[in-house]
């Protein structure tokens, strides 16, 4: 059955022609695949659509909370996309890296580069952590109690760096210069520091104090699941994934058959988001992280851009060129 957003509690009104596609048009298909042992159920539900061409989007776990940049700001939206709280950056560059929301009695802390370093943004405080006039800030990733990153140190050159909470390091472990190759990405385990960093041409998983791990397989996409302690990493306009242990063991490996273009992990959930093309379209999928196979999958009429998912697993959002949509998950209506 389509989905009908109008039908929904207060969405957005459905205007746009890409809007009322999405929101009359997409049946919850599955692959059609046996193989694949995918099935039909309907545990994506459009829930609304916001008109604009993001940068980049959060899912907040508050409800009606996303986190997006727009330009040269960094905007907490409703789900009506109305703004919540706004933050001029004054750099079109502005990325946002990560949500921190252990203490939502004080409001969700949004984490950002804007080229100029790396701020920690709170409700009206905007507080500049890192400045890159100091630092060559190749990436950054939230753990409890701080956070990891990667920097091209002058003395030291390519290093994976520990700061606690007050942005004070901890702990180094030194890795070789193809690590801080530029576009690389930092993932980590929030809960014990664990960091992989990924690089077209390979991964480096480290823990303060030991040596690191490396393997050859790298990509351009990446994801920690906490669920079982595993990154994910894939290539975009490659078809295949692999999960792997902190000591470089392969734990499950899955070919789509289908282009990649976006991965997330949904947290606790257990379970990976995944975007894919598919000749003028797309799909969204869900993948279980304990073995990488698909839970199910949505078609989508237009060609997507990214997806994000917030920490419970209980929401996503899909960006295209125009819009924002936000489906709810429920994997229990499988």
């Amino acid at each position: 059955m389509p989905v009908d957003p109008t039908r929904r509690t207060a969405p957005p009104p459905a205007s746009a022609p890409v809007r009322a596609l999405l929101g009359r048009a997409i049946p919850l298909l599955c692959f059609g695949l046996s193989a694949l042992g995918c099935d039909q159920a309907r545990v994506l539900r459009h829930t609304a659509a916001i008109d604009g061409a993001f940068g980049a989007a959060e899912v907040g776990e508050q409800e009606d909370d996303l986190h997006v940049t727009k330009g040269d700001e960094l905007r907490r939206i409703d789900l009506l996309g109305r703004p919540l709280d706004t933050y001029p950056s004054g750099d079109k560059r502005l990325r946002l890296v990560d949500l921190d929301e252990r203490d939502l009695a004080k409001g969700p802390k949004a984490y950002v580069t804007d080229g100029a370093g790396l701020w920690r943004v709170l409700q009206d405080e905007v507080e500049l952590l890192i400045d890159v006039d100091d630092v060559d800030l190749r990436a950054v990733a939230l753990i409890d109690g701080g956070l990891v990153t990667l920097e091209l140190d002058p003395e030291d050159g390519c290093a994976l760096k520990w700061h606690d909470s007050a942005v004070v390091e901890t702990a180094r472990v030194l890795l070789p210069g193809a690590a801080c190759a530029e576009g690389a990405l930092l993932r980590a385990d929030r809960s014990n520091g664990d960091a992989f960093v990924v690089t077209l041409t390979g991964v480096w998983a480290a823990t303060p104090g030991f040596t690191p791990f490396t393997w050859p397989q790298g990509g351009n996409l990446a994801a920690f699941d906490p669920a079982v302690g595993a990154v994910v990493i894939g290539t975009r306009r490659d078809t295949e994934l692999r999960a792997w242990s902190v000591i470089g063991e392969e734990l499950w490996y899955q070919d789509l058959g289908e282009p990649l273009i976006e991965i997330d992990d949904m947290g606790a959930l257990g379970a990976l988001g995944v975007l894919s093309s598919r000749g003028e379209g797309g799909r969204i999928i869900l993948l279980d992280t304990a073995g990488g196979e698909p839970l199910t999958a949505e078609d989508l009429p237009v060609a997507p851009v990214g997806l994000s998912a917030g920490r419970s697993g209980a929401r996503l959002a899909l960006r295209l060129d125009a819009e924002l949509h936000v489906f709810d998950v429920d994997l229990e209506a499988r």
